[in-house]
């Protein structure tokens, strides 16, 4: 393949010896370019991005909300109540698996919360989105409204 004389930089070294030919390298426009249409498919596509990420998340917490209903179904099928039995809120995930015999993992996404308000015979599970700011949601569940249910900032 002929090269043009204007795609080749002519380079001698010190002795004035062998001529090394090499490609033109690439002009600031050029980069520049490249560089604002990277940013533009990056601005189209990380909303995106981040949106299915915390779809996935709600997800999880709707799958965590349903395992604590149906502990706590089975629960007041062998006692007549629910989790917690007196008024206070419980929001230790250890103390919540001990008691409803689960196995919630360690979550680094959502804050737990179960309380009642008349020891024992309703209750109402929280699941809180925490670390951060721009995504703060609610789902909760309860023995009345056992689909999970946004209840601030859904997406």
């Amino acid at each position: 393949m002929k090269q043009h004389a204007t795609d080749l930089a002519i380079y001698r070294d010190v002795n004035n010896g062998v001529v090394l030919l090499s490609k033109k390298a690439i002009t600031l426009t050029e980069l520049i370019v490249v560089v604002a249409i990277i940013g533009i498919l990056s601005a189209i596509a990380i909303p995106g991005v981040i949106r299915s990420r915390e779809k996935a998340i709600d997800k999880e917490a709707i799958a965590i909300l349903k395992a604590i209903y149906n502990a706590e179904r089975i629960l007041n099928l062998e006692t007549g109540r629910y989790f917690p039995n007196t008024t206070t809120e419980v929001t230790d995930r250890n103390e919540i698996n001990e008691n409803l015999r689960l196995g919630l993992p360690p979550d680094e996404n959502w804050s737990y919360r179960i309380k009642s308000e008349d020891e024992g015979r309703n209750y109402e599970a929280e699941l809180e989105r925490k670390n951060t700011s721009s995504f703060l949601r609610t789902w909760s569940v309860s023995n009345t409204n056992p689909s999970p249910l946004c209840r601030y900032n859904c997406l």
